[in-house]
């Protein structure tokens, strides 16, 4: 389905704002939020290597070793020198994929195999500048990359957030040492039965570790 760039760009600039502020061991509760979808802010018109490296703040080592599956608007991608990422782009990331279509999909020798449906560079994008990209993380990669993209903050649509944190047990929200909604103080029975929910249809959502 297309992605409706200027409707979303509207609801960014509109999001309400949550933040909370847990233990480590809370802050790993959230990281499923990261395989549903979620939106980040960012530079584009640069290739997936350079996203990587100066948006997201990956080593190159990191890059190599541990993201096996990159899909950009849901084709595999090889070539991450080359690859441009779009304003709008839609990009999911895995570690290791198991079973043999696992590794068919993954980046190295096999991509041969998936020849007719691997991401390729048409024509010419000549926009480069602010824009927005969906990711979503897959297994292991969510535990790696969650904490700092929780602490930088997420974008994210109000109703799933709301659906996810109504599903948090109680013990999670005691722990929790405080929320913030809008800037101001709020209870977690808020949170819980889903009385905070925001007129905005997105939430700029971030973590502090304390």
């Amino acid at each position: 389905m297309p992605v409706d760039k200027t409707q979303i760009k509207k609801q960014l600039q509109k999001a309400a704002v949550l933040s909370l502020e847990v233990t480590e061991e809370q802050t790993a509760r959230l990281f499923l939020l990261l395989q549903n979808g979620f939106f980040v802010n960012s530079c584009v018109g640069c290739s997936i290597k350079d996203f990587f490296l100066e948006q997201l703040g990956l080593s190159p080592d990191y890059i190599e070793t541990k993201i096996q599956g990159i899909f950009l608007d849901g084709k595999p991608a090889d070539h991450i020198d080359t690859a441009i990422i779009r304003d709008g782009a839609r990009l999911t990331l895995s570690g290791t994929m198991p079973g043999l279509a696992g590794m068919a999909l993954r980046r190295g020798p096999l991509a041969v195999f998936r020849h007719g449906i691997t991401h390729r560079e048409t024509g010419h994008y000549n926009y480069s500048g602010d824009g927005f990209v969906q990711l979503k993380l897959l297994n292991l990669l969510m535990k790696d990359m969650g904490p700092g993209l929780l602490h930088k903050g997420i974008y994210i649509y109000s109703t799933d957030l709301a659906d996810y944190l109504e599903k948090l047990p109680t013990a999670f929200w005691q722990g929790c040492k405080t929320i913030s909604l809008n800037g101001r103080e709020a209870a977690p029975g808020m949170l819980q039965n889903g009385r905070w929910l925001p007129e905005s249809k997105m939430v700029q959502f971030s973590v502090v570790t304390c």
